[in-house]
């Protein structure tokens, strides 16, 4: 690792403890309203695009796991080329960018076949994430509802249920730190040689 991966690193370690500690203010506001635990993967399917510093992250975290189980690290690039060779299609201008987007046609049926697909660092038996410390920030702020400088998500479906209206609001959390998230993604892509959003399986499946 050089010493541009060192200090890219620290850097993405500050930036995803205030983002784990807003998800804690989440998670108590919610109560029993949160369901989010192992086993639980309702969220963990179908290609989202992330970022290259997420990537960075999930390639750090996947060596990790070589050094202590190589199997399963070996079990998991496996599943990523699985995917990938399920996205090997004409519906997709790129299979890291999803389906094309002048065909609607293509959105729906790729839709119909892909968003049931797991994600290849879910266990297929226990459905826990075997890389859950470099999950990408959207693993990381889906769930709760929050809001941004850009816009106001709405919470997992599986939260809340029976809640009112006026009760989702009330444990609403602001993810803030856009800015500082941009410029670590900037330094992610200017000390590599990858540009611009990707999906997951597309990261594990080049290791």
């Amino acid at each position: 690792m050089t010493d541009t991966d060192h200090s890219l690193d620290a850097a993405d370690r500050r930036l995803l403890a205030a983002v784990d500690e807003v998800w804690q203010t989440a998670v108590a506001r919610a109560g029993t309203w949160c369901v989010c635990r192992v086993g639980c993967s309702d969220c963990c399917h179908g290609p989202f695009p992330i970022s290259q510093l997420d990537a960075h992250r999930l390639r750090r975290s996947l060596d990790e796991l070589r050094r202590t189980d190589p199997a399963a690290a070996a079990a998991i690039v496996d599943r990523a080329r699985h995917v990938m060779a399920q996205m090997a299609s004409p519906l997709f201008d790129d299979v890291t960018t999803g389906p094309r987007a002048d065909d609607p046609a293509a959105q729906e049926r790729s839709g119909e076949s892909l968003w049931a697909v797991p994600c290849p660092a879910l266990h297929p038996e226990t459905d826990a994430c075997e890389l859950y410390a470099g999950r990408p920030m959207a693993c990381r702020t889906y769930g709760p509802p929050t809001a941004t400088d850009a816009q106001r998500r709405h919470p997992c479906r599986l939260w809340f249920d029976g809640a009112r209206p006026e009760d989702v609001e009330r444990c609403r959390v602001r993810f803030g730190g856009e800015e500082v998230e941009s410029e670590r993604v900037d330094r992610a892509e200017g000390s590599g040689q990858r540009c611009g959003p990707t999906i997951i399986a597309a990261v594990l499946a080049e290791e």
